[in-house]
């Protein structure tokens, strides 16, 4: 190791700060196939089985998916706020069918399985993970930060002041809620 490197490495275990990764959304990718090589099925007399799309289990391809859960968030006034559950994502599209075939015509909506890259995969976590966790948070949220801030800005960045109250129903009731969220 360089000595620059044995220098930051004692500058951080100095540094014996905690971090309780309260506020942190985890993205899990699943690699899982399309379908499962035995399938057990029970017909009734005279019914067809199911058609299978794949001749062997050799070419059953992969579908990935991408969840993303958060920590829950609870109150005591009103129960769950957050249930830590912000979605589940499949990496695939759906296109129409180019041509007829004896299975179905032109135009049928398929499912189409998308090659999955850095450049898809920063894709859908800019436009699908990070607008559902937009919406999936109360807009308590929203409130608070703004009153937290002001206060923060009157008593010019210091500790001493009080957090505002959390329940934004109850200050919308009594008109005392801020101008600007009304």
């Amino acid at each position: 190791m360089t000595p620059k490197e044995v220098a930051r490495d004692s500058q951080y275990q100095r540094n014996l700060e905690f971090d309780n990764l309260w506020d942190v959304v985890h993205l899990d990718e699943k690699m899982l196939n399309a379908d499962k090589d035995h399938q057990k099925v029970y017909l009734v007399p005279g019914e067809a089985p199911p058609w299978r799309a794949w001749k062997s289990k050799r070419f059953i391809p992969k579908v990935m998916f991408l969840a993303a859960v958060a920590r829950p968030r609870f109150d005591t006034d009103r129960g769950v706020v957050f249930n830590g559950k912000i979605g589940m994502w499949t990496f695939s599209r759906l296109l129409p069918a180019a041509r007829n075939s004896r299975n179905r015509p032109a135009g049928t909506i398929l499912t189409r399985l998308v090659n999955v890259d850095t450049a898809v995969y920063c894709k859908y976590v800019l436009n699908k993970v990070v607008a559902a966790i937009k919406v999936s948070f109360p807009s308590v949220n929203k409130v608070t930060f703004q009153a937290v801030m002001s206060l923060i800005l009157e008593h010019s960045g210091g500790n001493g002041y009080v957090l505002p109250p959390l329940k934004e129903a109850a200050l919308r009731r009594s008109g005392l809620l801020m101008s600007n969220d009304s």
